[in-house]
């Protein structure tokens, strides 16, 4: 066994030795090659698989390139929408402080109510 090899083995308990030791034999070689002879078209699959993954992220990365672009405009749009509040938030102040306190509108509905009682008055029939 190398050194590395049983460098891993030192402090793992003696179930997960043992299932290193399995692998460790089934990888081992027997005088020949140490791995089966599909190994070519198993990297050839595998190879395939990378290729295909590569494409997906190739895509993504196009994806992710709109969205930031989409992301940027939005931003913009919600700086333009944050100063058109805050232009209205002004209007709307400076039209609270022109409407009337609060002791001048009962001071208008009575006024009103009182020349409405004496031109009822003044136009009834005596």
């Amino acid at each position: 066994m190398s050194d590395k090899v049983s460098r891993i083995y030192e402090g793992r308990p003696a179930s997960a030795n043992e299932a290193l030791k399995r692998l460790e034999k089934k990888v081992e070689g027997r005088g020949g090659p140490p791995y089966d002879s599909g190994m070519e078209a198993r990297m050839q699959a595998v190879e395939l698989g990378l290729k295909h993954v590569e494409s997906r992220v190739s895509s993504l990365e196009t994806k992710v390139d709109g969205l930031d672009t989409r992301l940027r405009s939005v931003e913009i749009k919600l700086g333009e929408i944050g100063g058109k509040i805050d232009i209205i938030s002004s209007n709307m102040s400076q039209m609270l402080g022109k409407l009337p306190s609060w002791w001048q509108m009962p001071v208008i509905v009575a006024g009103t109510a009182a020349l409405v009682i004496a031109i009822i008055k003044l136009f009834a029939p005596h």
